[in-house]
């Protein structure tokens, strides 16, 4: 099963040390917005106006869930924070040096928040970022130098909240092949961010032939309840690549505690469409020939475990809001991201990122080049499309 491919990602991880359709009612009713907020929002034509279709991301935190976008005119990166109800709270802009912004990703953590994205000029590219600290201060990040490709989609970098801080995978320029063929090859970096800046890691990859869009994927899941202070949680991380015209992912799993690492082969010929932590386990979510697979990661030795998404959508009841997950629900009974993979077009179209707040589902999306967040909410059995924070 592509054993080429397989054994040299595997090779250059280890040499570098590694480790239902739903049908909805539209019911427009006043949000709670606090009302400077909201027109601090709308203030400028400009402000939802998108550097690049992907220079968006929406992600929760511990209070609700936070969005950041890059605009090109000005060229700013704006952060706005929602509360459970998806209510605005607080909103923010910093001036970017470049207006071409690119693969936005935003992570909160428990000491601050961090968001990265790719700044392009001319022929080449940078992954630059800032870590927002609790206070309100910012600092800003560098990472290094990106693919720089115009075919290079969203998924080329990846971030997650780990420990007191995030960590990032960037897809750097090409580089030679290892083997000496005349493939291409790419360099795959890790960066801890943190208050202190972005440090590179010890662990690195080069790939060959990685798949033009979410070539780089990141989860990480929170500690094992009961587990010692100062243990590293597991991580999974998966690349894309292509082999006779067909993708295929490698996910390497990394459980730090007893020092062992796995890498193995998923979702041959599908297109991945992204990873995400759901009812406490890592998963990963491909369309294959025209359905929607999931793929459980039970652990870093286990199968995986891999089931039809095809039925899918959220479901509201008397027991509150909830998910079909394959053959089983998630319960939507605390804050979640990366609901875009488990909810279907109607709800959350293709490029766009949803999120369960607390209490309402959020949903950001480009629309016409401008950013656009829709909120919908449960009233009985029936899920309702609420006004916008933004508006």
């Amino acid at each position: 099963m592509l054993p080429g491919v397989f054994a040299r990602v595997l090779s250059s991880v280890l040499l570098a040390g590694g480790l239902g359709t739903l049908a909805c009612g539209r019911e427009r009713t006043p949000g709670a917005s606090n009302s400077a907020t909201t027109a601090a929002l709308a203030e400028a034509e400009g402000a939802r106006a998108l550097a690049e279709a992907t220079a968006f991301d929406l992600t929760v935190s511990d209070r609700g869930a936070v969005l950041a976008w890059a605009t090109a005119r000005p060229a700013q990166l704006r952060v706005a924070r929602f509360d459970a109800q998806g209510d605005a709270q607080t909103s923010s802009a910093l001036p970017l040096a470049a207006k071409s912004v690119s693969d936005l990703a935003v992570a909160a953590g428990a000491q601050g928040l961090s968001a990265i994205w790719r700044e392009t000029t001319g022929g080449e590219a940078t992954a630059r970022g800032v870590w927002f600290e609790a206070a309100g201060a910012s600092r800003p990040l560098e990472l290094g130098a990106a693919w720089a490709e115009p075919q290079a989609g969203r998924g080329n970098l990846s971030l997650v909240a780990r420990g007191a801080g995030s960590l990032a995978l960037v897809r750097g320029p090409r580089e030679a092949c290892e083997d000496g063929s005349d493939e291409a090859c790419f360099g795959f970096r890790f960066y801890t961010l943190s208050p202190s800046g972005a440090l590179e890691t010890g662990l690195r990859m080069r790939v060959p032939v990685p798949c033009d869009a979410h070539a780089a994927q990141l989860v990480s899941p929170l500690p094992t309840p009961g587990a010692a202070a100062g243990t590293e949680p597991r991580l999974i991380y998966a690349v894309c690549t292509r082999a006779e015209q067909a993708p295929v992912l490698t996910v390497f799993s990394i459980e730090p505690e007893r020092s062992y690492a796995s890498a193995q082969p998923l979702f041959s010929g599908c297109t991945p469409l992204g990873a995400g932590y759901f009812s406490g386990q890592p998963m990963i979510v491909a369309e294959c020939q025209g359905s929607r697979q999931i793929a459980r990661v039970p652990g870093a030795d286990a199968p995986f475990e891999i089931q039809s998404l095809d039925v899918r959508g959220l479901v509201c009841s008397a027991r509150g809001a909830r998910l079909r997950l394959g053959s089983s629900w998630l319960e939507l009974d605390r804050p979640v991201d990366r609901l875009e993979l488990l909810l279907d077009a109607s709800l959350s179209p293709a490029g766009a990122r949803a999120v369960w707040s607390g209490s309402v589902l959020l949903v950001a999306r480009a629309q016409g080049g401008r950013l656009t967040l829709d909120r919908y909410g449960c009233s009985g059995s029936e899920l309702r499309q609420l006004s916008s924070p933004l508006d």
